[in-house]
């Protein structure tokens, strides 16, 4: 064990090394309002100015999470056109993409076609009407693990997961200057890896 921990702590270690070297600043507070995220987007698109580099996207993980201001407390619907209207001019102000994940709904375990659709975003109304794309992702191993068929044996499960294990479908649902369409993508979940495939 000495040798593997050795070379582990050695990997993340260069892994470290790699990331701190790298323009990413990650800002874990929960619940920030769109102008508090607006205020650290500035500032550091400023600091990276100085240093001759440009903030080139934006990544808030997740919608649900943003804290809208009081001012339209109570109606859902009007909050969240002002958090994604909010996103949308941060992104015209610092000429940068702003990347807003979403979850989804419940729907899409009632049907018998997994795949999600516009309508299947929470709120979608003013998701759809904000976004200049949406990119929905489709995993089929995540249904084929939780779904069991009579008289399959565990290995025969294992193998059809398996299967479809590296999987994933990005779904362009919608792209304002663009086609709509899928890509296939290879994914490793447990090391949060994804690629494109080459057709």
């Amino acid at each position: 064990s000495g040798p593997a921990k050795w070379t582990t702590t050695c990997i993340l270690g260069d892994a470290q090394r790699r990331m701190d070297s790298m323009p990413i600043r990650i800002h874990a507070s929960p619940g920030l309002t769109p102008m508090q995220i607006g205020m650290r987007a500035r500032n550091l698109s400023q600091a990276l100015g100085r240093d001759g580099r440009r903030l080139d996207l934006i990544v808030v993980d997740h919608l649900g999470k943003i804290r809208p201001s009081d001012r339209y407390a109570g109606n859902r619907t009007t909050e969240l056109g002002e958090i994604t209207g909010a996103m949308k001019d941060l992104a015209r102000e610092l000429d940068c993409s702003v990347m807003v994940l979403c979850q989804l709904n419940r729907q899409t375990e009632q049907r018998e076609n997994k795949r999600p659709t516009l309508g299947d975003l929470r709120e979608s109304g003013r998701i759809e009407e904000d976004a200049d794309n949406v990119l929905l992702l489709y995993r089929p191993s995540y249904y084929e693990e939780r779904t069991k068929h009579d008289g399959e044996s565990t290995l025969d499960r294992m193998a059809r997961i398996a299967e479809v294990e590296r999987d994933m479908e990005i779904i362009v649902a919608k792209q304002r200057q663009g086609r709509t369409g899928l890509a296939e993508a290879w994914c490793d979940m447990r090391c949060n890896v994804i690629q494109g495939r080459g057709r």
